[in-house]
């Protein structure tokens, strides 16, 4: 999609919440909004659905002021990978795998598809709305292995 019909599509769902979600606009207003979206969608001009992913979580956590882990999008088809992931002193590792896995577990992650993985973690905490440190890394874990969310990066995807 061009970037007028992800503008269009991410002003609709806002526009929806709006509606319907009490704490939308009450730390931004709706210019604040257009000039965040316009701002993170500035490099580039085609966008798929993974774009659209990570857009659009982007602006729920940016509109309810990063604390609201209620309001989210999904993908409705939700595809995991086949690891249990653990966050220690801001370092994930692999806790526990599937058989075919298991000479992973106890390992530290440094990266995924060449990026750094703080530089994944740092991406995905842009679109992790947490009330707390410790619930981001939960979120953080639960989203390393989601290979829909690891594709929406814009450093993954990119790559």
């Amino acid at each position: 999609m061009d970037k007028g019909i992800l503008y269009k599509k991410i002003k609709d769902m806002a526009a929806y919440l709006k509606e319907g979600h009490p704490a939308f606009c009450l730390q931004h207003s709706e210019k604040e909004f257009d000039d965040m979206l316009k701002h993170i969608t500035s490099n580039k001009d085609y966008f798929d659905r993974y774009d659209f992913y990570y857009y659009a979580n982007y602006m729920l956590k940016y509109m309810l002021n990063g604390i609201d882990s209620h309001t989210k999008v999904f993908f409705r088809d939700y595809k995991l990978l086949p690891l249990k992931i653990k966050i220690i002193d801001g370092i994930p590792y692999i806790i526990d795998s599937t058989k075919k896995y298991s000479q992973l577990a106890g390992s530290e992650i440094k990266g995924i598809n060449g990026v750094p993985i703080k530089e994944v973690m740092f991406e995905l905490s842009n679109i992790i709305s947490s009330p707390s440190d410790t619930f981001l890394n939960m979120r953080l874990e639960q989203y390393l292995t989601s290979v829909n969310s690891l594709k929406s990066l814009p450093s993954i995807y990119s790559s």
